[in-house]
């Protein structure tokens, strides 16, 4: 790997003895043209044996047509033989392609196709990937349909917002820990309606908007988020504003049904209170546990499909009065898992997605 000074070309300063060709009509003594504009040369892909200049804007990149064609479907139609031909500007004897990329989003790009399975990107254990890496590649790997890539994405992506089961559903956005194949906050899932579109998975809209819905400071999602690498600040498209308000709206309502089970199960002529074998301590209990859900604010909260398995453990141990015999304790977890499935069986017609659950 070269940054080019070892290999200098005539255009830039070779034997003084050898004289440019005069072109006919041209005077003895013009000077020699100006060489291409092409802007920074790349430290990392510029290779003194590479057959081809791609200008993006603000940086030129020195590579192999044949690895680039490897990878990506466009490359094969703009760099074969023919086509590069064509080219009306060349740099020391290598055509020039000039693409409208940014600088880094075309040097990430060509530092996962170079590297390979050496990529964090490719490799076999999928180390996890900042969302603000993810954010850049995603888009050129589309647009120069690298497939590989975007097969990649679009798995890193659907592991964190699942669309085939409830149990597997992270609210932390982490299922599988530090682990996890990618790394984003809820905030950044304003931006990542964008990414699952271009990806071409809809069915992940849903939990995305979710996700955004559980964001606490409103004010956040409203001024949206700022990546500070150059491009326009994430925020919700006036459509997508729509939907995540009538959407948190009905995700409140959902809550409330599931709630309402801590009630229902502490009436006095409660159905599902059959077979409690002391109810005098039970329904006192599941009107601690409904008071202790107002004081934790879970009425507030637009998350119905959310488990509350580890809440009622916690309200079970610091609440003795809140803790109802074994057979009303299991009534009330299923009840509950119960409101839940139907708030997840929702979401596809809360937030638009009319084939929800999928996979």
């Amino acid at each position: 790997m070269s940054t080019g000074s070892n290999g200098r070309s005539r255009a830039e300063g070779g034997p003084a003895n050898k004289r440019r060709k005069v072109e006919p009509g041209e005077p003895a003594d013009a000077p020699p043209p100006p060489a291409p504009d092409i802007g920074e040369r790349s430290t990392d892909f510029w290779f003194d044996e590479g057959n081809v200049i791609v200008a993006s804007r603000g940086k030129a990149f020195r590579v192999h047509t044949g690895i680039l064609m490897l990878r990506s479907e466009v490359f094969k139609r703009l760099l074969n033989g023919p086509v590069l031909a064509q080219q009306p500007e060349q740099l020391e004897g290598c055509p020039i392609v000039r693409v409208q990329d940014g600088a880094r989003e075309f040097h990430d790009l060509l530092h996962i196709i170079y590297n390979g399975g050496n990529s964090d990107w490719l490799k076999t254990k999928r180390p996890p990937i900042a969302y603000d890496d993810f954010r850049i590649v995603v888009p050129i790997a589309v647009k120069y349909e690298v497939q590989e890539i975007v097969e990649e994405a679009r798995y890193r992506l659907s592991r964190i917002f699942p669309t085939s089961s409830l149990h597997n559903w992270d609210p932390s956005l982490c299922p599988d820990g530090d682990a996890t194949a990618l790394q984003l906050v809820h905030l950044d899932c304003i931006d990542a309606l964008r990414l699952a579109r271009l990806l071409d998975l809809p069915a992940l809209i849903p939990l995305i908007f979710y996700a955004i819905c559980n964001i606490a400071d409103l004010a956040e999602v409203a001024a949206g988020v700022d990546y500070e690498d150059g491009a326009p600040r994430a925020v919700l498209a006036p459509d997508d504003l729509r939907t995540y308000l009538v959407g948190r709206q009905a995700l409140m309502q959902e809550s409330l049904r599931v709630l309402r089970a801590l009630h229902e199960l502490g009436a006095e002529k409660g159905a599902r209170v059959a077979g409690c074998s002391s109810p005098k301590r039970c329904r006192p209990a599941f009107h601690a546990l409904a008071l202790t859900a107002l004081d934790d604010e879970l009425y507030c909260e637009p998350s119905p499909i959310d488990n509350m398995e580890t809440w009622l453990a916690n309200v079970a141990r610091t609440t003795p009065e809140a803790r109802p015999c074994k057979h009303c304790d299991e009534a009330v977890r299923k009840l509950i898992n119960e409101r839940r499935e139907e708030a997840w069986r929702k979401l596809g017609t809360i937030f638009g997605v009319p084939e929800w659950p999928a996979g």
